[in-house]
């Protein structure tokens, strides 16, 4: 489990986050949402414990992240960074286990094959493309968690060099982590994705939580699109912070709808009304 209380993270006389309390269960996904800059990544590297807060704490598995070693760190979280910046000659498979504390080549492999890069453990890593390097890095921290219960999965954007057909794999990946048991955070820009997968969502606006969503409830036989519709709007001001983007952020909550009316399965995660996540005051 992931515990923050009031964290406060300060740069050069700025406040970029102010007093985020999160509790993020184990084998649950939560979302962080927010125009750029709002503090997501901030946030996610206040929890991996790789930015220390001005106040505030931050536990893993009921120890707090400041008095952890880099080892224990990296045995009870595993972080997927919004890039790499990896230029060394390793193979795929050698990058997958730098994640590991007791190299397998075996879970190497099968943490390959989780990202659909399994024929690729031989390459050099520099020569693959941007969206293959990212995929690799995913398995890298598959592999971190593997078989260490209760360890946190902390997701820096991971689809965001990905086509529809690899976030669906990014998706799959984040609920099959969160299935065995582990707490899942991910930081989101693309609403299909946290609809697919998330549990609850963090909205983030200029370094403060705007809300916590509920927990988003399956809307499987029929959706109030009107509802969601003119819930859109208080949403997305709240998201975006820019209601210049209020159409193309319809667009795409309209597309995830039209698919999940379609889809008429009763399970939690394939169906999301935008407007239950925000009731009203």
């Amino acid at each position: 489990m992931i515990e923050a209380r009031g964290v406060v993270v300060r740069a050069g006389g700025r406040t970029l986050l102010d007093r985020i309390s999160l509790d993020v269960a184990d084998g649950e996904v939560v979302a962080l949402l927010g125009a750029n800059g709002a503090g997501k990544s901030t946030l996610l590297a206040a929890l991996a414990g790789d930015r220390p807060p001005a106040a505030g704490c931050v536990w893993i598995g009921g120890r707090d992240v400041a008095r952890m070693s880099a080892r224990e760190l990296a045995g009870r979280r595993a972080v997927l960074r919004q890039r790499s910046w990896l230029t060394a000659a390793f193979t795929v498979l050698e990058v997958v286990q730098l994640g590991q504390l007791c190299p397998d080549d075996a879970a190497a492999r099968r943490c390959l094959g989780m990202v659909g890069m399994e024929g690729f453990a031989d390459r050099v890593y520099p020569t693959l493309s941007g969206g293959e390097q990212q995929r690799v890095q995913l398995a890298r921290v598959l592999a971190q968690i593997d078989g260490r219960s209760g360890a946190a999965l902390l997701l820096d954007e991971p689809a965001a060099a990905l086509d529809l057909r690899q976030r669906r794999m990014v998706e799959q990946v984040a609920r099959a982590a969160a299935a065995h048991g582990h707490p899942v955070v991910l930081v989101a820009h693309d609403l299909d994705v946290v609809a697919r997968c998330a549990d609850r969502v963090l909205v983030l606006r200029a370094g403060f939580a705007v809300r916590l969503a509920v927990d988003l409830l399956p809307l499987v036989l029929r959706v109030d699109f009107a509802a969601v519709l003119r819930a859109a709007d208080r949403v997305l001001d709240l998201v975006l912070g820019r209601p210049a983007e209020l159409l193309t952020a319809l667009v795409l909550i309209d597309r995830v709808l039209r698919e999940a009316a379609g889809l008429r399965r009763a399970v939690a995660r394939d169906v999301v009304c935008v407007g239950t996540a925000f009731p009203p005051s």
